[in-house]
């Protein structure tokens, strides 16, 4: 499994869980919360759940540009 990170020129970003527990807190999903990715305060760093805007978003980004590490995950979901 892989991590996506911010590089540290994106350290100022105010990390939030990856899901807003108030609109959507499935068990399973709150006990992984600390093993997920965090969402920042703005784009491109905000995560939507809306399926129709994703899908036309999603095919325009660019996952090689430089501010996006890869690294293995530390940790296993149990």
């Amino acid at each position: 499994m892989r991590q996506q990170l911010a590089k540290t020129e994106h350290a100022q970003l105010d990390a939030a869980p990856w899901i807003d527990l108030e609109e959507f807190n499935p068990s399973y999903l709150k006990r992984a919360l600390p093993l997920m990715p965090k969402r920042g305060d703005h784009a491109p760093w905000l995560f939507n759940t809306d399926y129709y805007v994703e899908r036309e978003e999603l095919p325009d980004l660019d996952l090689d540009e430089a501010a996006l590490v890869y690294q293995a995950a530390r940790q296993k979901i149990q």
